[in-house]
Formats: C-alpha cells, structure tokens, sequence
C-alpha cells in the first residue's frame, strides 16, 4: 500500500485509517485503501453516513447558489 499525504487523518484501528486530501478547487477528497475498508463491517456504516451528509451539504451549498434569495427546509 502507498501512502499519501493528507491533510486530515482518522485511525480506525491499527491497519485502517481514512484521509482526507485537499483538491486544487479546495475541497477535500476521501483517500484510503477502499479494498481493506469494505471488509470491515464497522467502516461500511461510517462511510455511508460520511457519503449521505457529504451529498446533503453539497446540495445545499449547490441550492444556495442557484437560489441566492430561496429558504432551504430539511425534515427528518
């Protein structure tokens, strides 16, 4: 496995560790060794709420920009 630099870095455990790598438009990418992730069961539920709340915030952010002047409501 190659290492990457990363900007920010979370250690699940001993052999697993999700980081984050800013993009040159200044967001941040998720890096990690996607093949050793899947296995683990305790990852799977973590990178689906991380996937699910990145969505919603780059939907909102894309609403604000579209609709300068509209209100965004979220129910759960």
């Amino acid at each position: 496995m190659e290492a990457e630099p990363v900007e920010l870095q979370v250690r699940l455990s001993s052999d697993l560790a999700l980081g984050w790598r800013r993009q040159p438009s200044g967001e941040l990418a998720l890096v990690g060794d996607l093949q050793r992730l899947s296995r683990s069961h305790q990852v799977a539920p973590l990178l689906g709420r991380l996937t699910r709340s990145y969505a919603a915030r780059a939907a909102l952010r894309d609403a604000a920009l579209l609709l300068p002047t509209g209100s965004v409501h979220l129910d759960r």
